[in-house]
């Protein structure tokens, strides 16, 4: 269990020092170790739109170690070369890379995949790519219905076609191929913020998860100034893919950070690594 107080104190001497910490995380969130000397790192911000990040990183030392994150993303294809020479690995376990600045400016990206060069049982170099963390959205359903969403599940062995080979655990829900769906209507910074909190309610409701969600959305601000009138009818694509054209069009920002224990919390009951997401 990690000490949260100790290792931020840890993040601010190394900030102090170096102007920056990056480290690696583990599937929840959670810091697992530095990350490896810096030999660039490419992580440009865009506004409504899932920022990519780029980093290459020195992984053996002068001495001949070799950093631990090397065993973290590629040492399951350790030996494993394309066509030009190169160890094309993929992390089995999803992982994240943090970039920590002064003032508690923290960006946290998911990586997509690595390319290390030099030897196959040590690669000298490690590239690693990543996705900001607002391109989760673009992993979850905007439900049509989410309200058919009730987490109950049902063990069958067959559809209306036919039977099949083994018993499957299935939930019911509609869909908008299925059903006329719904519509949001409102001004449009309440409709993508509906649209987003609702949609996350009803998976976190499918999968059953109760506590601890993983992202959240913060409310909207009290004194924000008017936004145009928007109508959205969902039809069950990615909530990323639903909302950023209404947020485009409306001049809308839908923004994606990480929160960790000691921050601020601005919603006064988070205990876990959680994405927030915020739109203003």
């Amino acid at each position: 269990m990690i000490d949260w107080a100790g290792h931020r104190l840890h993040r601010q001497a190394v900030i102090a020092d170096d102007g920056q910490w990056v480290g690696l995380l583990d599937e929840d969130g959670v810091p697992m170790l530095s990350m490896p000397p810096l030999v660039s790192l490419d992580a440009p911000e865009t506004r409504n739109a899932p920022e990519e990040m780029r980093a290459t990183v020195r992984v053996v030392s002068r001495s001949g170690l070799v950093h631990p994150t090397v065993s973290e993303l590629i040492a399951d294809r350790l030996g494993v070369l394309d066509a030009e020479g190169r160890l094309e690995p993929a992390a089995n376990d999803t992982r994240m890379v943090a970039v920590e600045r002064a003032g508690g400016k923290r960006s946290v990206y998911k990586v997509t995949h690595c390319v290390a060069e030099g030897g196959s049982d040590a690669p000298s170099t490690m590239e690693v790519h990543a996705m900001g963390v607002l391109d989760l959205l673009d992993a979850i359903p905007c439900w049509s219905v989410p309200l058919s969403i009730t987490g109950t599940w049902h063990r069958l062995d067959r559809d209306w076609g036919q039977e099949w080979v083994r018993e499957r655990d299935v939930q019911m829900l509609e869909m908008a191929a299925q059903a006329d769906g719904f519509t949001v209507d409102g001004p449009a910074d309440v409709v993508v913020h509906r649209l987003i909190s609702e949609s996350l309610a009803a998976t976190y409701r499918g999968v059953g998860i109760a506590a601890d969600e993983p992202i959240r959305a913060l409310p909207l601000a009290a004194d924000r100034p008017p936004s145009p009138r928007a109508l959205v009818r969902p039809d069950d694509a990615s909530i990323w893919a639903t909302v950023a054209p209404v947020a485009a069009t409306a001049g809308l920002t839908v923004s994606a950070r990480m929160w960790w224990p000691g921050d601020d919390d601005p919603l006064g009951d988070l205990t876990t690594p959680t994405v927030l997401v915020e739109v203003s």
